[in-house]
């Protein structure tokens, strides 16, 4: 199987037909390839196909993909007869049958609010209300309402269509069309290249490598989801996978012991918070991910969402951290230092950094 760096290499700077439109294209000229289909939706790795043109969607079949609900499923082919056929039903040889062009039809669709109906629906209110003036093209919808996923507000059917949407996401970096445009060198050069897809571990690397990454627009990419992964046990997929067990009804770390509401309630980082306080019970791959979160937060306080909503003000206020460049724990050692200094809140003081 041919790892994700042979794949990416060849189509760093091609350019996708233009009916795809910009966003998708600058995404999808550089990283789509063709193994894409079958882990798009799913997010759970793909065979190995050779890169195709996006030359081979149509504009008519773009439009019907924005006018249906076709795309609901990136694995589902087209009606035979539709625009979109011709270009969907293309296989390459001696492949499994899954098409190039449903990988692409994914890219498209990933931040697009017009392309998800079902979250569109359940969060019309909320986009009202937390997004008004948003323009509808470009992901800039899902990127605010995605932004407000932890609201308290939030309709309860429009959080957990906005948490599988923020988990695909994770699993899977190439329906971040952003951050795979901006990261495709950085994937393509490093050893984040020779990793399985789907199941985060791309992401994840990426994370484990923020510092090292060249391009400063991926760093601020991977930041943001490294904002979402280290928020939520369900949106760090590996980590979530394996404790499940501890994560389960009746586990160590299970909503119902921790007394929390049941799923979608945001468990606002307890989940996160139980496994890093029992990491000397934990053992194997639960174990190894939960020490890969505790190092991840460690080098930045933004990463620490309990820790951001108890010491806001003490990381921007510059008689405390203001002005301390984040990365390297030196925000988490700076608020060590001055949390004896007066004005420097008690709510912030009785946590702990390992919280």
């Amino acid at each position: 199987m041919r790892s994700l760096r042979d794949k990416l290499s060849p189509l760093l700077g091609g350019t996708a037909a233009s009916a795809v439109g910009a966003a998708a294209n600058a995404a999808v000229g550089a990283v789509v390839d063709a193994a894409g289909a079958a882990g798009a939706a799913g997010a759970a790795g793909a065979a190995a196909h050779p890169p195709a043109s996006l030359s081979r969607i149509s504009a008519e079949c773009v439009k019907q993909l924005h006018e249906s609900e076709l795309v609901r499923a990136a694995s589902t082919p087209p009606p035979r007869h539709s625009p979109c056929a011709a270009g969907c039903n293309h296989r390459a040889p001696r492949t499994p049958a899954v098409s190039m062009p449903h990988a692409a039809c994914a890219q498209v669709r990933a931040d697009s609010i017009s392309l998800h109906p079902g979250l569109q629906r359940a969060c019309a209110a909320d986009r009202e209300r937390l997004c008004p003036g948003v323009p509808a093209s470009g992901g800039a919808v899902m990127n605010c309402l995605a932004a407000h996923h932890s609201d308290t507000l939030l309709v309860a059917e429009c959080r957990v269509k906005l948490h599988e949407y923020a988990a695909r996401q994770v699993a899977d970096f190439r329906l971040n069309p952003a951050l795979a445009a901006a990261c495709a060198a950085d994937i393509v050069n490093s050893s984040c290249g020779a990793l399985r897809l789907g199941g985060g571990h791309v992401l994840g690397c990426l994370l484990e490598r923020e510092e090292q990454l060249t391009s400063a627009d991926c760093r601020r990419h991977v930041a943001k989801m490294g904002r979402l992964v280290t928020a939520e046990a369900a949106f760090n997929t590996p980590l979530f996978h394996a404790c499940a067990a501890h994560l389960a009804d009746g586990g160590l770390c299970a909503r119902g012991v921790l007394g929390l509401p049941a799923y979608p309630a945001p468990a606002n980082g307890a989940l996160l918070s139980c496994l890093k306080h029992n990491a000397s019970r934990l053992e194997g791959s639960c174990a190894a991910e939960v020490a890969k979160l505790m190092a991840t937060q460690a080098r930045d306080v933004l990463y620490n969402p309990r820790l951001v909503r108890a010491c806001g003000y003490e990381i921007h206020e510059p008689r405390f951290c203001g002005g301390v460049e984040h990365g390297g724990g030196a925000v988490l050692a700076c608020l060590e230092e001055k949390r004896t200094r007066p004005g420097f809140s008690f709510k912030c003081a009785a946590v702990p950094a390992a919280c």
